[in-house]
């Protein structure tokens, strides 16, 4: 049955409105068939400096997708999912639509959460009933020396990529500092979690000579031990090696993951230096005890108040190409 053009732009807006590194939207839909798209990543999108195999840019792609799948439930149509070696495809079937849990609102929920988080002891009970299903999900309780070492090593790799020039503007240039311009991608100060007064500092000077000065720079590790240490504790999404496939799905778990998340009233904010890191990374691995690899880490809590400021996407003329 052919589906109508409605049904899949509300499909790939939905599934636009995943996270992903920088907030760089590494997705481009082509439409290939009146019930089939293709999904690719946007070369002009992707971060050569801290995401040079497009890890990051698999796992974007792997949480559009799942964003695809869950509002297309919602809307009365079943995806199904062909991983090709440099591409997705997605089939749609209005036949074999089975009725799931309205997922639509959580999309347009959820949000990553900058903020320092309220330190909730009881929520250890609560994320292990989410992960329960998903194998490759681990929890380390904040109060677990596990999560010390996690957080002193995060904190490490945090410094040593802003000392990194490269790694540094690459960041600069997915932020906005402005409080003018209003980008359609990256990060904006209103996502940061910075105060009004850091925000205004920030706003008069170009991100790119204000994230090299020792001020942004002492700031950012500054906050980050508070982020780091305001949490329930840390998750990590893991898969059993390296590849586009894995990366892909990894993805798809975050989503699902991220999603319950916010069904449940809690937070997320993925870190990804310590993974980005090479010779932190080695660090990170040898404190598990198992042979997994560690694709996405993240630190869960609660906050009184959500960010009203939404991350920016760009518009679907820009998504996709016909």
């Amino acid at each position: 049955m052919i589906i109508p053009k409605e049904t899949i732009y509300k499909i790939i807006y939905y599934g636009n409105r995943a996270p992903s590194s920088h907030n760089a939207q590494m997705w481009k839909v082509f439409q290939r068939k009146d019930s089939e798209l293709e999904i690719r990543i946007n070369e002009e999108k992707i971060l050569p400096y801290v995401d040079p195999l497009n890890r990051e840019a698999w796992i974007s792609i792997g949480a559009f997708v799942q964003n695809c799948i869950l509002a297309a439930a919602d809307l009365g149509v079943k995806v199904d999912v062909d991983f090709k070696d440099n591409f997705v495809l997605l089939r749609f079937d209005t036949s074999k639509a089975l009725y799931t849990y309205p997922f639509i609102p959580l999309i347009e929920k959820r949000q990553t959460v900058r903020n320092t988080f309220t330190n909730n002891k009881n929520n250890s009970s609560k994320i292990n009933r989410i992960i329960s299903d998903e194998k490759e999900i681990l929890f380390c309780d904040i109060k677990s020396d596990l999560a010390t070492k996690i957080k002193n090593l995060a904190i490490q790799s945090f410094t040593q990529q802003l000392n990194n020039p490269n790694k540094l503007n690459e960041l600069a240039e997915w932020s906005s500092f402005s409080t003018d311009i209003v980008k359609k991608e990256g990060i904006s100060s209103f996502c940061m979690g910075l105060s009004w007064i850091e925000r205004f500092v920030c706003s008069m000077t170009k991100s790119e000579k204000f994230m090299k000065t020792s001020f942004f720079k002492s700031g950012a590790i500054r906050s980050f031990k508070k982020q780091l240490k305001s949490c329930s504790g840390y998750v990590l999404i893991t898969s059993d090696k390296n590849s586009k496939y894995a990366w892909f799905q990894a993805g798809r778990i975050l989503q699902r993951f991220w999603l319950n998340c916010t069904a449940n009233s809690l937070v997320v904010h993925p870190f990804s230096q310590l993974i980005e890191e090479e010779n932190y990374y080695d660090k990170l691995k040898n404190l598990l005890e198992n042979d997994k690899e560690v694709q996405l880490l993240l630190r869960i809590g609660n906050v009184r108040k959500l960010n009203p400021f939404y991350s920016s996407r760009r518009e679907m003329s820009e998504v996709i190409t016909q």
